[in-house]
């Protein structure tokens, strides 16, 4: 017995990712992330038609997953209701897919994220020797659709339990950072 307990004194301590709630720029939205999210830029829409004038987007990846947030800023006068963010949906899943490559929807929900409308959608895409899970999330307020997708290359083990923390972490929290 006492082997045992030399040799658990002598293993090096696995190092355990440091999580913490994150605002997201001033907005009312936060997640959990593992490290710290970086800023990736901010493009605005001239001439816009469409509802969305302006996004602002930020990133986070490490060896299991890659977290993208984007904000959309859109017209003042028609806040986001739930038919836009299934057009919004559509549209950034169908971006991430590439024409010649499968798609499969895991999962689907439309709720509310704090008395936001939101929905949610997990999908698989990819070949079968190298598929691709995401978690898109969708939550609208005020004027502005917030968007976090993760993605990961695994659906089990530690890479799909940081993602699905991850994605279940997203709150439209009136205390902005």
């Amino acid at each position: 017995m006492a082997g045992v307990a030399v040799v658990l004194l002598v293993l090096p301590a696995i190092e355990q990712p440091d999580w913490k709630r994150q605002f997201v720029a001033t907005t009312r939205l936060s997640l959990e992330l593992p490290g710290a999210l970086a800023f990736e830029g901010e493009e605005s829409v001239e001439g816009a038609t469409g509802w969305v004038r302006r996004s602002t987007d930020f990133a986070y990846s490490d060896d299991d997953v890659y977290v993208q947030v984007t904000i959309f800023e859109g017209d003042p006068g028609a806040p986001p209701d739930r038919e836009l963010l299934a057009t919004m949906m559509d549209d950034i899943v169908m971006g991430m897919v590439a024409r010649e490559e499968s798609l499969q929807t895991l999962e689907e929900r439309s709720e509310e994220i704090d008395g936001s409308p939101s929905m949610s959608k997990r999908i698989r895409f990819g070949s079968e020797a190298e598929p691709v899970f995401a978690h898109a999330t969708l939550a609208g307020a005020e004027s502005r659709v917030f968007v976090v997708i993760v993605m990961s290359v695994s659906d089990h083990g530690p890479a799909a339990e940081k993602s699905a923390r991850i994605a279940k972490s997203v709150r439209l929290s009136a205390d902005a950072g």
